[in-house]
């Protein structure tokens, strides 16, 4: 085994992680993805708004997907995303979860049912009038290829008949995406 002293991290280290036998001390950051989404959404929307009327998981199409392609099958993925959550009137509750496609496969939900039969990673839930407020999510996906990893944002109400967004137009989605050395 060689080994090398780096005084200096080239700027485009992305590219030199390729190498066939290169390995990474566990929870090295190997790749960082952001993005902010435009006021608009696309998809399943209403303006600058992701829309959740029932309690079926709706997305704002690609303005709430990022895409990350691992450098290794054995890395984890770390997802953040900082939404403006909306809930339309008293005692509503809005939930909030990441769903993932791999090689342009379906979209499946990150987050098994729990205990309480929750299937997300946040939930807001007023019980005076309409709440409007930040929300954060994080996710911690263990992955097991090297093909394109698609994560989208989406929203659902916890009850039928109830009225929950993420809001766009006053602070933007924003999300990011780790990839990290296992």
């Amino acid at each position: 085994m060689t080994t090398i002293y780096v005084d200096n991290i080239a700027p485009n280290l992305q590219s030199k992680i390729s190498a066939p036998n290169l390995t990474l001390p566990t929870g090295s950051v190997i790749q960082v993805v952001h993005r902010t989404s435009s006021d608009v959404y696309s998809g399943n929307v209403s303006g600058s708004q992701i829309q959740a009327s029932s309690n079926s998981w709706v997305s704002g199409g690609t303005e709430s997907e990022l895409t990350i392609t691992p450098k290794f099958a054995n890395s984890y993925i770390l997802l953040t995303a900082v939404i403006n959550t909306d809930n339309a009137g008293t005692d509503y509750r809005a939930m909030y979860t990441f769903f993932k496609s791999v090689n342009n496969g379906s979209y499946t939900n990150v987050t098994p049912n729990n205990s309480n039969n929750y299937d997300a990673l946040a939930r807001v839930h007023d019980t005076g009038e309409r709440i409007i407020i930040g929300q954060e999510m994080q996710f911690y996906d263990a992955i097991s290829s090297t093909q394109t990893h698609r994560y989208r944002v989406y929203v659902r109400n916890q009850n039928a008949n109830q009225l929950a967004r993420m809001r766009n137009d006053i602070i933007p989605l924003k999300f990011t995406a780790m990839e990290i050395a296992g």
